[in-house]
Formats: C-alpha cells, sequence, structure tokens
C-alpha cells in the first residue's frame, strides 16, 4: 500500500513483553498505518514507533500528511466520523477503523489519542499493558461467552455464522452482510461456534483465527469430527497471512482465506456474497445433474 501511494514506511526498533492479543495489537496498528498512508501525499513518511514505560508499552504511528484539525482530536475515534465529508467518497473505508481501534486498546485497559505532529501531520498513539513486572495487574478483558442469532425472520435465507471475538468488527460485518438479506449468528468463543453449528448448520462460516478459549484450528478440528459439519463451506478471515502449511490444517468443505490488514469491509461484504451465490449455483447443478 505504501509502495502504490509512493510512501516510504520507517520502523524504529523497540522490545518490551505486552499483556494483550496479539492479533488485535497487529489490527490496531494496521488500521492506523493504513490511515496513515491513505492521507499522506506521495514522497512523505510515515514512522512506527514504541517505546517501554513503568506499566505500559506505547506505541505511535507518524504521519507528515495534513494532520487532524484540533477540534476533531477527539472526535476522530468515534464510530463513522470523517475529518472531511469527502473523505469516505474520495479515500474510501467505512469511517469504523478508529473507534474499533479504540475499543480494542480499551478492552485492554490502555489509551488511544491522537495529535498534531510536527512540522506536519499527525502522530496516533496507544498503550498497552506490560506483562512484567510482575506487580502490574492483568487488564480486565472481558469477553461475551453469549451465542446470538442476529437475524432469523426468513429461514430460507442463506446462512453466515460469524466466529469472532472483536465484537466492534462482528457488529461490523453483521450488519453489512444482513443488508443482503443473508441470516447472520455470532459466536465470540470457539466452544460456541461448534454448539451453534451442531444446531444451526450455517451455509458459511466466517471464522477468526484467535479466540478467547480454543483457536481456529482447534475450531475447525472439532467441526470434522461430524460427517455433516466437516463439509460446511469455510472463509477463514484472519489478522495474519496463513502459510501453505496451516492452510491444510483449515480447510473443512470449499475453503478460502482472507487477511483482514489486506480487505477492506466492503471487499469482505462482497467476497462473501459472492461466495453464497457460488454455493448457490454450485447446488443447483448438482441438483439439475441428479
Amino acid at each position: 500500500m505504501a509502495d502504490q501511494a509512493g510512501v516510504r514506511l520507517v520502523m524504529v526498533p523497540a522490545t518490551g513483553a505486552l499483556w494483550g492479543d496479539g492479533d488485535r495489537i497487529i489490527q490496531t496498528l494496521t488500521n492506523l498505518l493504513g490511515n496513515a498512508i491513505k492521507f499522506s501525499p506521495p514522497a512523505t513518511t510515515v514512522t512506527l514507533s514504541g517505546a517501554p514505560r513503568e506499566a505500559d508499552f506505547v506505541f505511535c504511528v507518524a504521519d507528515e500528511g495534513r494532520g487532524v484539525p484540533e477540534q476533531k482530536l477527539e472526535t476522530i475515534f468515534e464510530r463513522f466520523s470523517q475529518v472531511n465529508a469527502s473523505d469516505s467518497r474520495d479515500k474510501g473505508g467505512t469511517g469504523l477503523g478508529l473507534a474499533i481501534c479504540r475499543s480494542i486498546v480499551n478492552a485492554h485497559g490502555g489509551r488511544i489519542w491522537a495529535e498534531k505532529n510536527h512540522p506536519a501531520g499527525s502522530r496516533f498513539q496507544f498503550t498497552i499493558p506490560l506483562a512484567a513486572p510482575s506487580a502490574v495487574a492483568p487488564p480486565a478483558i472481558e469477553w461475551s461467552a453469549s451465542m446470538t442469532p442476529l437475524n432469523g425472520e426468513d429461514r430460507a435465507a442463506p446462512s453466515v455464522l460469524i466466529v469472532e471475538d472483536d465484537l466492534d468488527l462482528a457488529g461490523v460485518m453483521t450488519t453489512a452482510l444482513q443488508s443482503h438479506g443473508i441470516r447472520t449468528f455470532h459466536a465470540v468463543t470457539g466452544r460456541d461456534a461448534v454448539q451453534l453449528c451442531g444446531q444451526h448448520e450455517p451455509n458459511l462460516i466466517v471464522l477468526d483465527l484467535a479466540l478467547p478459549d480454543m483457536d481456529g484450528f482447534a475450531v475447525v478440528s472439532a467441526l470434522r469430527e461430524n460427517a455433516a459439519l466437516a463439509r460446511i463451506p469455510l472463509l477463514v478471515y484472519s489478522a495474519l497471512d496463513v502459510g501453505t502449511a496451516d492452510r491444510s490444517r483449515l480447510r473443512l468443505g470449499p475453503t478460502e482465506f482472507l487477511t483482514k490488514s489486506r480487505c477492506s469491509p466492503a471487499e469482505f461484504e462482497g467476497h462473501v456474497v459472492r461466495l453464497l451465490e457460488n454455493l448457490t449455483n454450485r447446488t443447483k447443478g448438482v441438483q439439475h445433474a441428479a
């Protein structure tokens, strides 16, 4: 993305042992870096740096772009907030990226804020608690263990099970898919996902790999033990790229892979819709052949 925009990326090395969810921290950094690149003119620099403090680690993403106006430094983290009304049209995006970042950081007991960069641009910073010293209490990250059917009116409509512990992201995904008449179910934990599949076999599973109880690999392994569930189409939607060896461990029925940092919400939405259309057409083809 930086290469295409003609923007230089610089990383200032720093080390620290953090107490947190690695995938969610990477997701936050990806959102902030993506925004910085998006709003930076060519031949400027975006810098990622960080430093440990007494009880936490502070990350900083600095750019040399147009900057965030003083009156927007707080409201920019609200849902659907844009610096300019034309940003959504000209730059793309849903206006939810920074709100998701704030939700992730708050769940870790950290803080996120924006300030002016000098001589130009913005600095977005956030903190994550350190794992050491042991005197630092772990942040109170509470995960909902419930599984909620979110749209069950049209039983004939295709259904998607979203397995995602990031409640804000799950909400965005759910709203987008429901706008297409797709029935959606949401499971926060892997165990709930397996149980929900047994109760309401979905047409497609969207699976995050980092879950609070069992990871995505364990979810797939559990589903494979049931012959019917082992055939469910799967879309692995992960913060990290999935290598060839790991992909073979994650296959159920027709299986595809998307990386969150490389896929906008709109692209995710379109991908799921196309998958369901292809699956429907494939099913109709089998029925005609029979």
